[in-house]
């Protein structure tokens, strides 16, 4: 805040406090010059009886000079200011609320304890940044990562790098486990020998010796997609070649396989059991089909050309064929708890036997899938 100031210059001499006589003899061109002191700062005019009055004086520290640049020592350096006024350099101790009503710009770093919001519920916003009591409230850009050296303590702490390293690598976890004489089949897995495959061929290569007392299991877990269905499967009646295997499907409705393909022969005789699966014997083989030896159980069996099942056990199974087209039972075997939509014709059946036959000449069949083989 400017303010005019006033420099006596005239003598006290006894009760005369000040002999108007005895003015500043240079004249009336008296300076104030703050550092660097080399222009005025404000020119003073005389106002009589010695008094120089210098108008719109800042607060700071001048020296006095003549107009021709001498310096008048005397006087050496005059602090000007109002009582306690906040000086433009040096250290100061400023006490009492103090309001800025424009933006305030510091060329150097704030120190201070506490800021405080000035309108309640408000926060404080540092650059783009606002904080309040439950924390900051705004998304936050960093454009160098922060750093934390602490490790957390409670629930709600963050986590450095080194502390999540440290625990990833202190899991431990079991791997999933197989049973020696356990395939999976996967189509999208990556091949691991002795445990997973992508098609029921891979996994019947990868089977060692078969019997009656050393089984293995073929589990089909997750098959390929056609334009009808997904989970299909399909194995041809050459790649069938092992006894002593049983095909497992993960639910009836759900997992789909078709039996057989172009280029096989219409006879397969293998002891290998099917279960909980939707099997399709396609058109893809053309004429009569024989199956020998094999085991069906809780399936559905779509015909689409005359079958015999030979000396098979047919266990809790719905057995479709198409128009025309007959279910044969023959030899010995087992069929118990299945419907065929069709009459049955027996040829020569030996084997025992509860079931029941509909004899729907016209029965609803599905379009079959196809994996094009």
């Amino acid at each position: 805040m400017a303010i005019t100031f006033n420099l006596p210059v005239g003598q006290v001499v006894t009760d005369d406090f000040v002999k108007s006589d005895e003015t500043y003899t240079g004249g009336t061109a008296l300076e104030l010059r703050a550092s660097p002191y080399s222009a005025a700062h404000s020119t003073a005019t005389h106002t009589g009886d010695g008094i120089y009055s210098f108008p719109a004086v800042d607060s700071g520290e001048y020296k006095v000079y003549t107009a021709a640049g001498t310096e008048l020592t005397r006087f050496g350096i005059i602090k000007i200011g109002e009582g306690g006024a906040v000086l433009t350099t040096g250290n100061q101790t400023i006490g009492g609320s103090k309001t800025f009503s424009a933006t305030t710009t510091f060329t150097s770093a704030v120190s201070t304890d506490t800021i405080s919001e000035r309108t309640s519920a408000a926060g404080v916003t540092v650059d783009g940044l606002q904080i309040k009591d439950a924390g900051i409230v705004t998304a936050c850009t960093f454009t160098n990562i922060p750093s934390c050296a602490v490790a957390p303590t409670t629930a709600n702490h963050l986590t450095n790098k080194t502390y999540v390293d440290d625990l990833v690598a202190s899991v431990e976890i079991s791997p999933y486990q197989y049973g020696g004489n356990i395939r999976r089949v996967v189509s999208s897995a990556t091949e691991q020998a002795g445990a997973v495959y992508t098609t029921i061929a891979g996994a019947i290569s990868s089977v060692g010796t078969t019997s009656a007392t050393a089984r293995y299991i073929i589990m089909l877990e997750e098959g390929a997609t056609d334009a009808a269905y997904s989970n299909v499967f399909q194995l041809l009646h050459s790649a069938c070649s092992k006894d002593y295997i049983s095909f497992v499907g993960k639910s009836r409705n759900g997992t789909h396989l078709i039996l057989g393909g172009t280029g096989d022969t219409a006879s397969l005789t293998r002891s290998v059991a099917f279960e909980n699966m939707t099997i399709y014997l396609t058109t893809e083989i053309s004429g009569t089909r024989t199956y020998g030896s094999m085991k069906f159980i809780n399936c559905t069996i779509y015909g689409y050309r005359s079958t015999y099942f030979a000396n098979c056990e047919i266990l809790n199974c719905d057995v479709v064929h198409a128009n025309s087209y007959i279910p044969y039972l023959s030899s010995a075997g087992k069929c118990f708890g299945t419907t065929f939509a069709q009459g049955v014709t027996e040829d020569s059946y030996t084997g025992s036997k509860w079931y029941y036959d509909s004899y729907n000449t016209s029965p609803s069949m599905p379009t079959a899938p196809n994996l094009g083989s």
